[in-house]
């Protein structure tokens, strides 16, 4: 059986026979570093979410998806930090390895909490002045230092040993 693809938008497509592929690469080593780069980056991709199968709960690895698609959440929209995701929950429920009613659920839940708004058309990040502190590696904390300072400036930030302790660490506080 053939694999296919849906595109959500534009793209472009290129097919070439895998003997000209080879030429390419041998022949222009920009190119080649490029894939190679490209071939690396979707490994420790696939490495994080088969660690977020094996050991995140269903609402970590929803966020984490989130934040892939739509770049970190980066762009701010009239009602808080956004993207215009057009997935269907089956999608992402699809994506995150659960079943559509327990994504719902939990969409349904940061809802009614006001922490997310979302639509058909649209996920948004609502009310992102009210987190008080922010948990992460050092590493990280330094890589988004521009950002959290333009964006989260009232957030306490706590330097951990690693992000998944940071992680633990959030899942168990209380505010």
């Amino acid at each position: 059986a053939d694999d296919t693809a849906t595109a959500k938008g534009a793209a472009s497509l290129w097919r070439a026979p895998i003997d000209e592929f080879r030429r390419l690469l041998l022949h222009d080593p920009a190119v080649a570093w490029d894939f190679v780069s490209l071939l690396a980056l979707r490994q420790r991709q696939m490495e994080r979410r088969l660690g977020s199968f094996a050991f995140k709960r269903t609402e970590a690895r929803l966020a984490e998806t989130f934040r892939e698609l739509s770049g970190g959440f980066a762009t701010r929209c009239d009602h808080g930090f956004g993207q215009h995701l057009r997935l269907t929950q089956q999608e992402l429920a699809d994506l995150v390895g659960a079943s559509r009613p327990v994504v719902s659920t939990i969409l349904n839940e940061l809802r009614d909490k006001g922490v997310l708004g979302y639509n058909r058309e649209y996920v948004c990040v609502r009310r992102i002045e009210d987190i008080e502190r922010v948990y992460s590696h050092g590493m990280s904390l330094a890589q988004c230092k521009t950002w959290l300072k333009q964006n989260l400036p009232q957030a306490e930030k706590l330097a951990l040993a690693s992000n998944a302790e940071a992680a633990r660490r959030a899942r168990l506080a209380d505010d």
